[in-house]
This record gives C-alpha cells, structure tokens and sequence, in this order.
C-alpha cells in the first residue's frame, strides 16, 4: 500500500510491516537503504507528500512576506530540523513563488495523470 512515512513508521517499527521502497524520485536520506520505485522498475514514478502554508487569497505582500520569513526562521533551527528528520519529513521552506510553482505544476500533472487513466468519480 501507500502510505507516508510517518504513518507507516510504528507498524514498521513493531516489525508488522516493512517499507518497501520510496515513491520520491530519489532516496531519502532518512532512509537511504531504501531503492526508489524507479529503480525499483517503475521508471519515472515521482510522488511525495508534502505540507504547505497558504493564505487567502489577497492577502497583503508584506503580510505574506511576513509569514514566509518566520517560516524559513523556524525551518533554520536545528532543534526544528532534527525532529521534522525524526519524523522522516525534508524541510524545504522554498520561497512563495517556488511554492506557487511546485502547486501549479503538482496540480498539472495530477490532472494529465487523471485523464489520461480515464478516472472519474462515482
């Protein structure tokens, strides 16, 4: 199944279960014995779960601006990158318009990859 890893991790830790592979395009560092799904034979298989802060639409430049700067601050912190690690998360923190472009792009290929499997909701 598919599952993140940080749900994942007490079943395999309690040896009921065993991770497989990674769905990322490349390994993890976290868990660098673990092959990705390409090389596991599923060549160009790439998809991660990711966490994101948004706000309303129209909020003000500065505000946003304000946000993305505490966001980056706690993100730098060794203390808040060491436990995201033990969790099994990779911190990015990229700015607002990367963000917006890893969106737009993600929503993209998710929609082509829909399409083209013909799927529907019932």
């Amino acid at each position: 199944m598919f599952i993140t890893a940080l749900s994942a991790r007490p079943v395999v830790e309690a040896g009921r279960a065993r991770f497989l592979a990674v769905a990322t395009a490349a390994r993890q560092a976290n868990r660098p014995d673990l092959p990705t799904l390409a090389e596991s034979g599923l060549p160009g298989f790439d998809v991660s779960e990711w966490v994101g802060l948004f706000a309303q639409a129209g909020t003000p430049a500065p505000i946003a601006a304000r946000l993305h700067e505490a966001l980056a601050a706690a993100l730098a912190e060794e203390e808040v990158r060491t436990r995201l690690a033990r969790l099994g998360a990779v911190p990015v923190g990229n700015d607002p318009g990367a963000f917006a472009r890893f969106v737009t792009e993600g929503r993209a290929a998710m929609t082509a990859l829909v399409r083209a499997a013909n799927i529907s909701i019932e």
